[in-house]
C-alpha cells in the first residue's frame, strides 16, 4: 500500500529594494530620453517640411513650364 501526502508549497521571489535615490536617478534618465526623442522628432519634422516645400517649388516651376509650352503651341 502507499501513502502519497502533499503539502501546499509558496514561492517567493525576493526583489531587490529600490532606494528613493535609484528611482530619483531612473526618472531623470527617462526623462532625459524623452527630451531626446521629442527634439529629434522636431528635427525631422522640419526636415520632412522643407522637402515638402521643396517638392512643391519643383511642381510650381514644372507647372509653369507646362503652361508656357501650352500656350505656345496654341
Amino acid at each position: 500500500m502507499t501513502l502519497l501526502v502533499t503539502t501546499p508549497v509558496t514561492a517567493v521571489d525576493a526583489v531587490p529594494r529600490i532606494s528613493d535615490r535609484e528611482i530619483i536617478e531612473s526618472l531623470v534618465g527617462q526623462k532625459a530620453l524623452e527630451e531626446k526623442i521629442e527634439l529629434r522628432f522636431i528635427i525631422t519634422q522640419e526636415q520632412m517640411d522643407q522637402r515638402f516645400d521643396t517638392i512643391g517649388q519643383h511642381f510650381d516651376t514644372t507647372q509653369k513650364q507646362i503652361d508656357y509650352r501650352s500656350e505656345a503651341i496654341f
